[in-house]
């Protein structure tokens, strides 16, 4: 049997997951236990004013069809309603209720925990670099992602 290499995707995508999967168990604790790290798509995309389905779609690389799921079982659960959208009445937003809004906002100081405790684990000069190194990353790809998108 073959050991599989821990290049840097995978291990970014395993930090990733560990730090969800920490978010989930710290939401339910606190009293979102329908809450799942599947749901921090939309609620990571969403505006407090209310975003439009495809919009969070787009915004969450998700296909609409998959964003309307989350949206459907949000709702269903509590979390979101849909609204006519004030600029123009053909469309709808998904918008926070009042429950979503307290989600969001215990989600807020639990990512804060999470982080301060894992650059704490690194201490201060690995920490910071990481988050730098992290930083630089995410904006050189989101300049690869714009050049993707234009036309050639």
């Amino acid at each position: 049997m073959s050991q599989i290499h821990d290049h840097l995707g995978r291990l970014l995508r395993k930090a990733a997951r560990a730090f969800e999967a920490e978010l989930t168990v710290q939401l339910q604790a606190r009293g979102y236990p329908d809450i799942r790290p599947g749901h921090g798509a939309l609620f990571a995309n969403l505006d407090a004013a209310g975003t439009r389905a495809y919009e969070l779609a787009r915004r969450a690389r998700m296909t609409q069809p998959s964003m309307a799921e989350l949206i459907d079982d949000l709702e269903q659960k509590g979390y979101v309603v849909r609204r006519e959208d004030p600029s123009d009445r053909r469309g709808r937003l998904v918008v926070p209720t009042e429950r979503g809004l307290r989600h969001l906002e215990d989600a807020r100081a639990i990512i804060a925990e999470i982080e301060h405790s894992w650059l704490e684990r690194l201490g201060p000069n690995q920490g910071e670099a990481l988050l730098e190194a992290l930083r630089q990353l995410a904006e050189d790809r989101s300049s690869t992602d714009r050049s993707l998108q234009r036309p050639h």
